[in-house]
């Protein structure tokens, strides 16, 4: 069995291309949101485009420790791994 493959991105930013390829090659994918912000549309419009079943968005302000730690653990309830992660590295 091939074990499935997961990436987490504290935020979507300039990194939808990044997600996109990591997509078309069959990983999933786990991105925080913050509401009401240009990055929201992003993501949802990701999900509507590939579904929930590849991406998961998750509304976190990562930079406060509790919500980046609520990221992680909703990526790893819905996917049960993280194989790579960017752009955490501030909240923890």
């Amino acid at each position: 069995m091939i074990e499935e493959k997961v990436a987490l991105f504290g935020g979507i930013g300039r990194q939808e291309d990044i997600v996109r390829f990591l997509i078309n090659k069959n990983w999933k994918i786990a991105i925080s949101y913050r509401q009401g912000r240009g990055s929201e549309k992003i993501v949802k419009g990701l999900i509507e485009e590939f579904g929930t079943d590849k991406i998961l968005g998750v509304s976190a302000e990562i930079s406060e420790y509790e919500e980046a730690e609520k990221l992680i653990n909703e990526t790893f309830k819905k996917y049960g791994r993280i194989s790579i992660q960017s752009s955490l590295r501030k909240a923890l």
